[in-house]
């Protein structure tokens, strides 16, 4: 959900700073692939359990990795793109390295339940699901635990989803924008070109 507000907010801005959305297929984001690998790995850990069981036994828990991919596709597009989007793409990094942070902490995203959650069975044992476990007073890093409540404490998100989201919107509205030099391809080996 938090993806597509964002890319639903990139889109607007970008539209509203003169941006077309055909400007992004111009775009040469590099290492795809790599979110590709995020998203499989938070896939296998959100939808087989035992795929997150196991790793987290291995002391291995499979959400830091899927957001230290994203980091590295971050870091590896702000290496060799285009200057005005390495900012978004470092404010999204750092998002991405908040959320890890705190999930290689604590094994889970600790939540902060709203009060309507609090008769919830899973809260009792403390595991909401795969990806979250209630916050306590033992949590590790609460501050960048999912602390902050939307719809009413409907969907909580964390500081990090704050920067991943913002990242993400700006990268969207600045790649919606044409190259100010008439470059076709935006980036291309780190620099641009004709």
């Amino acid at each position: 959900m938090t993806v597509l507000a964002a890319m639903t907010a990139g889109v607007l801005l970008g539209y509203l700073a003169g941006g077309r959305l055909a400007n992004l297929g111009n775009a040469d984001l590099r290492y795809g692939w790599l979110l590709g690998a995020a998203a499989l790995v938070n896939a296998l850990n959100g939808y087989l359990p035992v795929a997150g069981d196991w790793a987290r036994a291995q002391g291995i828990p499979l959400l830091v990795v899927s957001y230290e991919v994203i980091g590295v596709w971050a870091v590896r597009n702000i290496s060799a793109g285009l200057p005005r989007a390495r900012a978004p793409l470092a404010v999204g990094s750092a998002g991405a390295a908040c959320n890890a942070a705190v999930i290689a902490a604590n094994g889970r995203m600790p939540v902060v339940l709203p009060p309507h959650w609090v008769g919830v069975p899973q809260a009792a044992g403390g595991v909401l699901d795969a990806k979250h476990v209630v916050m306590t007073s033992h949590a590790a890093l609460p501050w960048l635990g999912d602390i902050f409540p939307l719809a009413g404490g409907a969907v909580m998100f964390s500081f990090g989803d704050v920067l991943l989201a913002i990242g993400f919107a700006e990268l969207v509205a600045v790649l919606m924008i044409a190259d100010p030099a008439g470059n076709r391809r935006l980036w291309a080996h780190g620099t641009n070109r004709r």
